[in-house]
């Protein structure tokens, strides 16, 4: 019933579907590779904030630019970006002019890290969230549009967590946040949620369900992987960022066992400051091989399943698997 109107020449060359990175920080690409292999995680802002705070809206669009250029050269289609330094629009209009599709966000939190990237207080947070999704809303033919991304990881209030979801819920797209990275992010969420496992503390916020994307949760406990699964919310694993700074995903993470119990776990490259590189093939190749090498175990996670976490999967947690 189709024609095609070209033919392409794929000899020598792999066809395959377009991968989908679903966590990825456009805006801190120009600071690959600069955070010396000495460094522990915590020294990260170091690096991080003298970068994010220089940083003029011309870097910006460059940092933009060489994150899509790399995705696409990678064989990404989609993204998931965590938040632009300056607006969402600007990425956006990068992605498009490259030719990905994506969801991109704005940095958002109201209990900042350092004060100098404070963007408000808990009500200015949600009018900036509300704002980009209006500015920047999803559509059936719309190849980039804004989702509800906030910090997390004790970064947040929960009156945030809870009015950021609430604008998700309002335009329909998805809301994504940073969990169980390290052992002073989960730490910080068990005193905000009186001594609960941070899924758990979620689940009584009443934020977990098929429209949350959690990132990283590494250190994901073995009673909230059930909470995970039957909540249908959705993780994303960056096992490269793991590696690169000694986080452990391989040693205690869980990510097997989310997989077995029916949770949709898709691939991240995170950051250039942190994986080094935007490739969900590596991605894929790591999630399908550090879980046996380090359990002793054949297989954990399956090429076939690696895979699926590489495409499907990410499109599910972007609720675009519809169209896609």
């Amino acid at each position: 019933a189709y024609a095609a109107e070209r033919v392409i020449d794929a000899r020598g060359g792999v066809v395959q579907p377009g991968f989908v990175d679903c966590h990825v920080h456009m805006s801190q690409h120009l600071g690959r590779g600069t955070i010396p292999d000495t460094w522990p995680e915590e020294r990260e802002h170091d690096q991080w904030l003298p970068y994010w705070t220089s940083m003029d809206e011309e870097d910006a669009r460059c940092s933009a630019m060489l994150s899509c250029l790399e995705m696409v050269r990678n064989g990404t289609t989609l993204f998931c970006d965590s938040g632009a330094r300056f607006s969402g629009e600007q990425n956006a209009d990068i992605a498009n002019q490259v030719g990905l599709r994506g969801m991109v966000g704005e940095v958002c939190w109201d209990r900042p890290p350092h004060e100098a990237v404070g963007v408000g207080d808990t009500d200015a947070c949600v009018r900036r969230l509300e704002r980009l999704v209006q500015a920047l809303p999803p559509g059936p033919e719309t190849r980039v549009w804004a989702g509800v991304g906030i910090s997390g990881m004790g970064a947040c209030s929960d009156r945030l967590i809870v009015a950021a979801k609430q604008v998700a819920g309002r335009h329909g797209v998805a809301m994504e946040m940073h969990q169980s990275f390290g052992d002073g992010d989960v730490a910080r969420f068990r005193q905000q949620g009186s001594g609960r496992e941070a899924v758990e503390h979620l689940g009584k916020l009443g934020v977990l369900g098929p429209d949350l994307i959690l990132i990283h949760m590494i250190r994901t406990q073995a009673v909230e992987v059930p909470l995970l699964a039957a909540s249908g919310t959705h993780v994303v694993h960056c096992p490269a960022a793991s590696t690169r700074v000694a986080m452990s995903a391989s040693r205690v993470g869980r990510f097997p066992e989310m997989v077995d119990a029916g949770v949709n776990v898709a691939l991240g490259s995170d950051s250039g400051n942190y994986s080094d590189y935007f490739d969900v093939g590596r991605q894929a190749y790591l999630a399908a091989t550090l879980h046996r090498e380090a359990r002793g175990e054949m297989p954990t996670i399956t090429a076939e399943a690696a895979l699926e976490m590489a495409t499907l999967n990410g499109t599910h947690a972007l609720g675009v698997d519809d169209r896609l």
